[in-house]
């Protein structure tokens, strides 16, 4: 269901909650604008990588594992923006003429969805997090310890847990409505 409200159908919700999800999303806007640094970052690296090997026929170092990691931070710093402002796509072909009370229960229902995926995710992340800081294991080519993947990992999940918990209250509050 898509929302013509800059707050994705906050201002339906009581002045408290209303300003915790503008800060939330606010927060997860932050995110996203970090998510497309490291794009841009890695954008940068690879063209540098590119010009290296043409003209002195010697490529960034590594450049294969480091895209991967910042490849993995830049996706799921955009899942909590995406997931706050009701980005993600939307089957509505069987269900744009249904009651609106409805598609209020299927979109309460597959934020419960969305949000146990994430608090799922964000376990089993957290857990490659701390056995992480346990272990030795390092990288291949850079020799990088395997914390360093996860760290930021870990972060953008929490936060992909808050945003989900935030949107289920958005939508149960329309529902209860």
């Amino acid at each position: 269901m898509q929302f013509s409200s800059d707050d994705a159908g906050a201002g339906i919700l009581p002045a408290p909650l209303a300003r915790l999800h503008s800060a939330i999303r606010r927060l997860a806007l932050v995110c996203a604008a970090a998510g497309g640094v490291v794009l841009l970052g890695m954008a940068l690296m690879t063209t540098a990588s590119v010009i290296s090997r043409a003209v002195a026929n010697q490529p960034i170092y590594g450049i294969f594992e480091l895209v991967e990691l910042f490849t993995g931070i830049a996706v799921l710093s955009f899942f909590p923006y995406t997931h706050i402002t009701r980005g993600n796509v939307v089957a509505e072909f069987f269900t744009q003429s249904a009651p609106e009370r409805i598609r209020h229960a299927l979109e309460f229902l597959a934020d419960l969805t969305f949000l146990a995926i994430a608090c799922f995710a964000c376990w089993r992340v957290a857990v490659g997090f701390h056995e992480s800081l346990d272990s030795l294991d390092r990288s291949f080519v850079l020799n990088m310890p395997e914390w360093v993947f996860y760290g930021p990992a870990t972060v953008w999940m929490v936060l992909l847990v808050i945003v989900s918990v935030a949107a289920a209250v958005l939508s149960g509050w329309r529902l209860a409505r």
